[in-house]
């Protein structure tokens, strides 16, 4: 048999009105829950930033057109584009060849031989870092 006290404590689940019960299920969800961070390009395309041991791998969200080549043997490359950018400025990706890349308060950029690739106001965070633990590379 319930005490007297424990029946006052007892908090109906109907009792609660419906933001409260949203607040306190965020609250407990919400933080459990990893998300990429999703980084944009000036050209909108998307891209989620993942870090190793050599720098920065971009990879997009959604396909990305490219085309490499001249005149009649230019071709069109579809698909998931992957940047890599290494710890001594240096830059890859399949469709853009190599070139290097910079950091500054303005953001980060691949420069290619034909294409450059900004993230305006953005910076390259590695994931599970220390808030504000930028990563630039060594070559500035």
């Amino acid at each position: 048999m319930k005490s007297k006290i424990a029946e006052e404590n007892t908090i109906s689940i109907s009792a609660i009105p419906f933001w409260a019960a949203a607040v306190i299920t965020c609250s407990v969800v919400g933080p459990a829950v990893a998300q990429d961070q999703t980084y944009s390009s000036w050209n909108g395309h998307q891209y989620t930033l993942t870090c190793n041991a050599d720098g920065i791998v971009l990879k997009s969200v959604f396909p990305v057109v490219r085309f490499a080549g001249h005149g009649a043997g230019m071709r069109e490359i579809v698909g998931i584009e992957t940047l890599y950018l290494g710890r001594n400025c240096d830059a890859w990706s399949e469709a853009l060849g190599t070139g290097h890349w910079r950091w500054s308060n303005s953001g980060f950029w691949a420069v290619f031989e034909q294409r450059e690739i900004r993230f305006v106001r953005q910076e390259p965070i590695c994931p599970g870092s220390i808030a504000f633990d930028i990563f630039v590379c060594e070559d500035r």
